[in-house]
């Protein structure tokens, strides 16, 4: 019998992205689809422990994270910003 994924809250967004908050964000983006770390990882061509790296301590490769995001449907936003 499969495990039953437990949606998980998308954190509050108050103050700067880091790695640990953007794995936040793609492990509830992962809980609230329904899917295991196992099969997002192979949806994602990302190993299993990367993705759990990402999503617990927000370690990895930033490559990783945005294939992982990409994949998932997680979208950054990069604004423009004034040429001095």
């Amino acid at each position: 019998m499969a495990k039953r994924i437990v949606a998980t809250k998308t954190p509050s967004f108050d103050d700067l992205l880091d790695a640990r908050l953007l794995g936040r964000f793609i492990r509830a983006r992962r809980t609230q689809m329904g899917v295991g770390i196992t099969t997002a990882a192979m949806l994602c061509d990302v190993s299993a422990s990367a993705l759990q790296g990402l999503e617990t301590k927000g370690s990895g490769r930033l490559e990783t994270a945005l294939k992982v995001c990409r994949k998932l449907g997680v979208r950054l936003h990069v604004e423009p910003w004034e040429d001095e």
